[in-house]
């Protein structure tokens, strides 16, 4: 039999009794000694290959950055890095506050901001500047105290126009189901400042002008978010006086936004007239006693009829809040919006819209926002008519009344109520109901925004909560114990292994 060797060079005699090869041990020792200087000399070259890629990265990784966070909140999209790669004008962001202290309370905007400045190449500028510190800047910005700028806010400019952007531009309302409070839910900067840098680059805006003199609703009272969903499209918003002012032939759109009475007999003219030039108009009329006459002389036009019934639904699991007038309404595929959406917009006290007596071959009308079969409507608490579909809203296109084959058709979508675009409604629903959507392909589609390079169409980046519910504690409690106790136990274990088992080699 053959004596076996061990590690260090020595065998076992006859006897039993180790005998130890003297040269063997020396040529072990010998090869221990050499692998630990190549390990050492290994070790030196990996600190200093790591002390070089440092210094590397100190001169060329400057301008390298690495969006961690949900949803890319502090990186530009696609859409908007299209928006700056086409960007002709100069354009200036100036920042109201010292970059610090803005960083405190809009976090993710600043990371943002120096993305906009990387992606808009030498267009594109962001200042910071400290109000209390410079209080110039706000004569520099605002001559004539037009927008009356204060600390915090961020305004964006070019040398055509401004425009100013508050807190509210950045981050999206809705309501909380449990405290029936309003709390921040979305993350809107980029929409917010791609959209106003459209505004100031671009060499004409769309103009929508909001009609003022029969009760109208404020768009900073209830309807702030349909204000900056259209700022945020880079539209512009002009308020008018329809009865003592003319229309102007910049207005891409003419709102009549919940008005308590009816337009007056030369309003119709007016509003006539601007139709003929192929006019777009925006009607939303809350169900109240009052009727509309002159405007139905309008709307007659295009063949449509706001009537003085209310929409009301009888299917239970669509009606909201046990009150028949709110529901859940139906969108039906449309020139506005192509696919239909079932169960999908939420509405409240709307009159119903139907279709007129005087139709004609270049009029085209559709329905928009309708109950499902099992609508009903009523005036004054009695059911008036049979149980059906119901219109909540319309959209018209007449190709006729236009006065020149080179003018675009004139349009118009009438909606039965205005709860649909209210602050109430949208922070209830957010992102998940079609209110949103609605709202912008009506407004992109009156105004001939469709398919545009200038559509800018950047979803709300929802708000990440990294607060701790009770629901999650027990599970966040295992995971703790587990990393924190168990597995450096099991790694305790085996390394005391391991070496136990050196020693016996």
């Amino acid at each position: 039999m053959k004596n076996k060797r061990n590690l260090l060079g020595s065998e076992k005699d006859p006897t039993g009794q180790h005998k130890i090869n003297v040269s063997d041990g020396e040529n072990h020792f010998e090869k221990l000694n050499y692998l630990r200087k190549k390990t050492k000399r290994k070790s030196i070259i990996t600190i200093i290959i790591f002390v070089v890629l440092c210094i590397l990265l100190s001169f060329f990784g400057k301008n390298w950055r690495f969006d961690l966070t949900p949803q890319t909140l502090m990186t530009t999209g696609e859409v908007t890095r299209g928006l700056l790669n086409r960007l002709q004008e100069d354009v200036e962001i100036v920042v109201l506050d010292s970059r610090a202290n803005f960083a405190e309370y809009n976090s993710f905007v600043v990371p943002l901001l120096d993305d906009y400045v990387m992606q808009g190449q030498d267009h594109l500028d962001v200042r910071y500047v400290d109000i209390q510190n410079n209080p110039d800047i706000i004569r520099e910005l605002d001559p004539e105290n037009q927008y009356q700028l204060r600390g915090g806010q961020v305004v964006v400019r070019s040398d055509k126009r401004l425009r100013v952007l508050t807190q509210e531009d950045f981050l999206q309302m809705a309501l909380d189901p449990l405290t029936g409070e309003a709390v921040y839910n979305g993350f809107k900067a980029e929409s917010s400042l791609s959209g106003a840098i459209r505004f100031v680059s671009d060499p004409t805006i769309p103009k929508i002008y909001f009609a003022e003199g029969h009760g109208e609703k404020d768009l900073s009272d209830g309807f702030v978010e349909l204000r900056l969903m259209l700022n945020g499209q880079g539209y512009g918003i002009e308020k008018i006086q329809t009865l003592t002012e003319d229309i102007p032939e910049d207005a891409a759109a003419l709102v009549l936004l919940g008005p308590d009475f009816d337009i007056s007999p030369v309003e119709v003219a007016k509003f006539n007239n601007y139709v003929s030039t192929g006019g777009s108009l925006f009607v939303a009329v809350d169900y109240h006693s009052g009727s509309y006459q002159n405007l139905n002389e309008v709307l007659s036009l295009f063949n449509l009829v706001l009537t003085d019934d209310r929409v009301e639904e009888t299917t239970e699991k669509l009606i909201y809040r046990e009150k028949m007038d709110q529901f859940l309404a139906q969108v039906p595929s449309s020139r506005v919006i192509e696919q239909a959406y079932p169960n999908s917009v939420l509405t409240a006290n709307s009159r119903a819209v139907t279709i007129g007596s005087s139709p004609a071959e270049w009029i085209g009308t559709e329905a928009l926002v309708t109950t499902d079969d099992q609508g009903r409507l009523t005036n004054n608490a009695e059911v008036v008519g049979e149980i059906g579909v119901q219109n909540v809203a319309m959209v018209a296109e007449n190709s006729g009344v236009v006065t020149s084959p080179d003018m675009p058709s004139a349009k118009a979508i009438v909606f039965g109520g205005t709860a649909i675009l209210s602050d109430e409604i949208l922070y209830q629903l957010g992102e998940s109901g079609l209110n949103y959507q609605l709202i912008f392909h009506s407004f992109n589609w009156l105004t001939n925004q469709v398919g545009s390079s200038n559509e800018l169409i950047i979803p709300v980046k929802p708000v990440v909560d990294y607060n701790i519910t009770n629901l999650e504690r027990t599970p966040i409690t295992v995971a703790s114990v587990v990393a924190v106790i168990v597995i450096p136990l099991i790694l305790f274990l085996v390394a005391r292994r391991v070496a136990k088992r050196r020693l016996h080699m």
